[in-house]
């Protein structure tokens, strides 16, 4: 996974190869905004000399969303904590993100999420200490709402090419 975003080929990445992962590579899932979207986050993470490389992985697609993340004004945060909930990487603040920097992922040539890598320094911080990865939000009430709308694909695929359903169809 020790790649960054810059020296992936540009474009869209299908998301199965963004989901691939070595041994020693960690994976975090939650919904992002703390579970006020429908919204899946995956982080996979690994500390390789000193850098926390990371991916991060949003789902399902939608393309009102995608228009509303190319605002600034949107962004996520990363961090990396200890068992306790501390900060430890990066320790000042956490490191922002803006949505608009995202990329998409896809399957099949459809586009089904979003995903950023990064890396950064451990800053002295203990290897053994970090562990989970931290992802934090600022989004346009606007941006949440559409992000509350979105459902999660059903188990044995969906009836549409994107894969995504929203309450309001």
């Amino acid at each position: 996974m020790k790649i960054a975003q810059e020296e992936k080929p540009k474009g869209n990445i299908d998301l199965e190869e963004l989901l691939k992962r070595e041994e020693d590579v960690r994976k975090d899932v939650d919904m992002l905004a703390e579970g006020t979207t429908q919204v899946e986050q995956t982080v996979l993470w690994q500390i390789i000399d000193g850098e926390i490389y990371y991916r991060i992985i949003l789902t399902p697609y939608d393309r009102e969303a995608h228009k509303m993340m190319m605002s600034p004004s949107e962004a996520l945060f990363i961090s990396f904590v200890s068992s306790e909930g501390e900060r430890l990487v990066p320790r000042a603040a956490a490191e922002r993100l803006e949505t608009r920097t995202l990329r998409v992922a896809t399957k099949d040539g459809y586009a089904v999420g979003w995903f950023v890598d990064g890396k950064l320094p451990m800053e002295n911080a203990d290897e053994g200490a970090v562990e989970k990865a931290q992802v934090g939000w600022i989004f346009s009430g606007q941006l949440h709402a559409r992000l509350r709308q979105l459902q999660r694909p059903k188990m044995g695929g969906a009836s549409d090419p994107f894969g995504i359903k929203t309450r309001s169809e």
